[in-house]
């Protein structure tokens, strides 16, 4: 195996033992056990398993921004915005542990917020910048605007992350959608 398809393989493991275990139970021996490595081969590759851990929390980011990225197969300024509010749910819905990691993940010292959120971050605050245009949401700053509705959107699905909702899944959806309507208008379904 050359050395960058191990360390693909790596990562390949390592985000599927970050999806059944969650990041607490995550080991490096499992992770080279499942790549049929030595622990030691992952270290070639990965200064230790806080790095690893932030390469995945990368590669969240960025499916996060795959799954963003079906809003943009409407052309509809509102519809595009709504099924971005939608494809963050759907993320943490599907990658639960990905989810957690990307957003609660504690950073280690030295370590700049911000950089890996860059990218998702500026495809809202684009839809944003369209449902302005459009006349779906007022003029203003869209990246004021941007981040009051991530932070509405994560404060949701956090919540009912852990717990702290007492709503079935049903009325969960149900409010979900209420929110999406009073935050850009009729909601469509997902």
């Amino acid at each position: 195996m050359s050395s960058g398809s191990t360390k693909r393989r790596i990562l390949e493991e390592a985000h599927g033992l970050l999806e059944e275990v969650g990041a607490g139970k995550f080991s490096l021996r499992e992770t080279a056990r499942r790549v049929g490595i030595t622990p030691m081969a992952v270290y070639r590759h990965f200064a230790d398993k806080e790095a690893l851990l932030e390469a995945l929390c990368g590669l969240g980011f960025e499916q996060l921004r795959d799954v963003l990225q079906g809003a943009l197969e409407s052309d509809d300024p509102a519809e595009r915005l709504r099924q971005t509010f939608y494809g963050y749910l759907r993320f943490a819905t599907d990658a639960p542990n990905t989810y957690a990691l990307v957003f609660e993940r504690r950073m280690r010292p030295g370590e700049r917020a911000g950089r890996s959120t860059v990218p998702a971050f500026r495809f809202v605050v684009d839809r944003v910048a369209e449902a302005m245009a459009g006349g779906v949401l007022p003029a203003g700053d869209t990246e004021a605007v941007a981040l009051d509705l991530w932070a509405v959107t994560h404060g949701l699905v956090t919540l009912r992350r852990a717990g702290k909702l007492e709503l079935s899944e049903a009325e969960f959806d149900a409010h979900f959608e209420g929110m999406v309507r009073r935050q850009i208008g009729a909601p469509a379904k997902p």
